[in-house]
């Protein structure tokens, strides 16, 4: 039997929750060409790109004004439409920046087997775990990988928590 798909907004919240936790990761990217500067600078750079891509959703996707409205009051319709919106713009942003494959190639609610020394880095486990591997269960979400980094060079003099200036119309 296929599990369930998940709604939009559970993809939303999972796809944003990974985002943060993968943004918020102070170690070195693992990418040829990079330079390693020491740990506090390796942080500071990991800080300044998360705020560099939180930039690029909010210019392409206007993402940061759809998260910072208050949508109690919203009606479907009308979310809808915005969403459409945010997500064509942050798409492009991925596909340009972060291009994603999946993990597992499988399609959510196929039965797959872990086998023994499976990377739990990869591929994590959930539910009823008992005894040893190889496991059997459904893929609930195939997880993704960043195939590439090509985030912009900063601009010197740029203050990288202006995340979107504000504009006045004179």
């Amino acid at each position: 039997m296929a599990a369930p798909k998940l709604s939009l907004s559970r993809r939303i919240r999972l796809a944003l929750k990974q985002a943060w936790r993968t943004l918020g990761d102070s170690r070195p990217v693992a990418e040829p060409g990079l330079r390693h500067k020491g740990e506090e600078g390796d942080r500071r750079d990991a800080q300044e790109a998360a705020l560099q891509l939180l930039a690029l959703f909010q210019r392409e996707g206007r993402l940061v004004d759809f998260l910072q409205q208050d949508i109690a009051d919203s009606d479907d319709a009308t979310l809808g439409a915005a969403a459409r919106i945010v997500h064509q713009g942050c798409r492009r942003v991925l596909d340009a920046h972060l291009p994603l494959t999946p993990i597992c190639a499988a399609p959510e609610g196929a039965r797959i087997t872990l086998e023994p020394g499976f990377d739990a880095n990869r591929l994590r486990p959930s539910g009823a775990l008992v005894g040893s591997p190889p496991f059997t269960g459904t893929l609930v979400h195939p997880g993704w990988e960043v195939r590439a980094v090509r985030l912009p060079e900063p601009v010197a003099g740029h203050d990288p928590r202006i995340i979107a200036v504000a504009e006045v119309e004179l």
